[in-house]
């Protein structure tokens, strides 16, 4: 019983979000926070949706810096 409980901890809080991590491309802690605050916010359905919601959210934020340093070489042109 012991084993199944650890082997689920490390399954949980290591192995997850590294393959997370090379699958979506969002550090692990990010996803760590991401799957607590889905769970706080809606339980399990939250957790399921939180990770998508990080990458989406990293995605509109990595956009967003791309198109502010375009416009800032364009300005400087």
């Amino acid at each position: 019983l012991i084993f199944f409980v650890v082997m689920q901890q490390i399954e949980g809080h290591v192995l997850v979000p590294l393959v997370m991590r090379r699958v979506v491309d969002v550090h692990p802690v990010i996803v760590i926070v991401a799957l607590f605050g889905g769970y706080q916010l809606a339980g399990i359905p939250g957790m399921l949706l939180a990770v998508p919601s990080a990458v989406v959210f990293q995605e509109v934020v990595d956009d967003w810096v791309a198109k502010k340093a375009r416009n800032r070489e364009t300005l400087e042109i």
